[in-house]
């Protein structure tokens, strides 16, 4: 659901998040390359939501860095890998998300990619669970995998939903049990 651009030097950490079988990383798609962020030819094949960028090896200034990802007049939430603590505060004050210092270790990562999930997914964001349903997933109560069936907040129906949107329905649900989709109680 949530497309990962990795623009690194190979490293087993990279190597370790990619090919991790953690359910936590189970909503992202992850893409490698080396290219220089000058190009962006993978970018806009990809259309990434996030970018995790070693700055490292970047040669252009940082500030120039967020209008080479600008897509479609939208900037996906950028990550940096740095060495050094004067890259990391040139690039939080240039809008990126975060950044981390190397060595950077599995779960920093994995729990800098997470908070972006969380950021991504708003509040209003509708999700296609079935051809007749389109659901607002923070109102989701409960998921009947076995019937098929969700269950709304106010709401005396159920709505089902099909193999097709797969997908939409484990982001529902992973994102339930990690308590993002909390709501307040009235």
């Amino acid at each position: 659901m949530f497309k990962v651009l990795f623009i690194t030097p190979p490293s087993p950490l990279i190597k370790k998040i990619i090919t991790s079988k953690t359910t936590g990383l189970k909503d992202f798609t992850f893409y490698h390359t080396v290219i220089p962020t000058t190009q962006s030819f993978q970018i806009t094949i990809h259309s990434p939501h996030i970018v995790v960028v070693d700055l490292d090896l970047v040669t252009i200034p940082i500030c120039q860095i967020v209008n080479s990802f600008t897509i479609q007049n939208t900037t996906p939430l950028l990550i940096g890998l740095t060495s050094c603590y004067q890259k990391a505060f040139h690039s939080l004050k240039h809008q990126f998300f975060d950044t981390l210092i190397k060595p950077a270790t599995f779960n920093q990562l994995s729990s800098t990619l997470h908070l972006c999930k969380k950021h991504l997914i708003k509040p209003n964001q509708f999700l296609r669970v079935h051809k007749s349903y389109i659901i607002n997933p923070y109102y989701v109560i409960k998921i009947n995998h076995s019937r098929k069936f969700l269950y709304l907040k106010d709401c005396n129906t159920f709505i089902p939903f099909t193999v097709k949107y797969k997908k939409e329905i484990n982001l529902i649900d992973s994102l339930k049990k990690e308590k993002i989709f909390e709501l307040p109680l009235l």
